[in-house]
């Protein structure tokens, strides 16, 4: 399949789009970061192949907008993140500009925690959650668990 010669869905926004992050995991497979200027936004991602009721190509709902002081370099999402339970949980681990790395938790109602997990030297590449493990790599040549 060429994916060039495919249309491209699109979601638009008026800021610049630093990062984008779709979950991995079964219970919130149709969830995606879009990490912006100085904010993450959340949001709900549905497709036409995937459900015939849409009538567009592609739908979009904005789920909650978190405040990230500084450009993000890197999103992770947590396993434990599902809109299936109740409370319904979306968890996500960012690391920004200012070298932190920072854990986001949220029932998108109410309760809505930041929790900062590590902060490092230097500029940090990327990041992966594993159940209660949060790995990140960094540009000093190192792995942090």
């Amino acid at each position: 399949m060429d994916l060039l010669a495919t249309s491209p869905h699109t979601i638009d926004f008026t800021d610049q789009i630093y990062r984008v992050e779709f979950s991995p995991y079964e219970y919130s497979q149709n969830l995606i970061c879009i990490a912006l200027a100085n904010k993450i936004a959340v949001g709900n991602v549905k497709f036409q192949e995937e459900d015939d009721d849409l009538e567009d190509e592609l739908e979009f709902q904005l789920l909650r907008e978190f405040h990230h002081e500084t450009r993000v370099s890197a999103l992770a999402w947590s396993p434990e993140t599902s809109l299936s339970v109740l409370p319904k949980c979306v968890s996500f681990a960012s690391a920004g500009a200012d070298y932190k790395v920072q854990l986001f938790t949220s029932d998108l109602v109410s309760s809505h925690t930041l929790q900062m997990n590590h902060e490092d030297q230097n500029y940090i590449f990327s990041e992966s959650v594993e159940n209660e493990t949060l790995a990140c790599t960094a540009a000093m040549h190192r792995v942090v668990c």
